[in-house]
This record gives C-alpha cells, structure tokens and sequence, in this order.
C-alpha cells in the first residue's frame, strides 16, 4: 500500500460500453477522417483507402454513433484489418466502496459486475 491519501479520479472520465470496430475490406494505403476521441454519427464518412497509385478503392462511413476510441495511425492497411474502434458512453458509474484493507479509508472503484 502507497503512503498518503488516493486521490479522487477526474471529473471528466466517462464509462464506454461496447462498440464496434471498422476493419478494411480492401488492401492499400488508409487516410482517416476522424481521431481519437472524436464523437462521430452513423452515416459520417471516417476513411478513405487507396491503392498505390492513389485511386480511391473504398470508402467507409461510421455504422453506429459513438466516441472513436482508438485509430490505427499507419497508413498501409491488409484486408480484414481493424483500422479504428468506436465505443458508446454512457453514465459514469464509479462510485466510493470501503478499502479492504482499511474500513477508514475509501478506494475508487467500477462497479459493473466484474471489476471490483
């Protein structure tokens, strides 16, 4: 155990629940319209494959709103490949449970059924 006080965990975190992740159907060169948590709506264009040349082969459009989570950041990109990862947010749900180790002192926790 750490010497001192935990510290609350920021205000601004907030809980995702699953989502979806877009791979490419094509082989080529990926250019993403969107970054890392960007909120974005079904429908909205999110990338562009290329073959070498420059010939646009694919474009693919968000399947469902949500917060991209996280983005492939290199351009060359296989068929079947995950290019980004969407997440849904929802409320928070941490909340103060008693330490184990101390009933005087309090940790954060996630309470969601499987982290504890």
């Amino acid at each position: 155990m750490l010497p001192g006080t935990p510290l609350p965990p920021p205000s601004n975190l907030q809980w995702m629940e699953s989502g979806d992740g877009t791979s490419a159907s094509r082989t080529g060169i990926w250019e993403p319209l969107v970054s890392a948590g960007q909120p974005i709506r079904k429908g909205r264009p999110i990338s562009i494959i290329r073959n070498y040349t420059g010939v646009v082969l694919e474009r693919l459009a968000a399947v469902q709103d949500g917060v991209v989570l996280a983005v492939v950041v290199t351009p060359p990109v296989n068929a079947g490949e995950t290019l980004l990862s969407v997440r849904i947010p929802t409320e928070s749900r941490w909340r103060r449970v008693p330490a184990r180790s101390s009933p005087s002192r309090c940790r954060w926790s996630v309470i969601d059924g499987r982290f504890h």
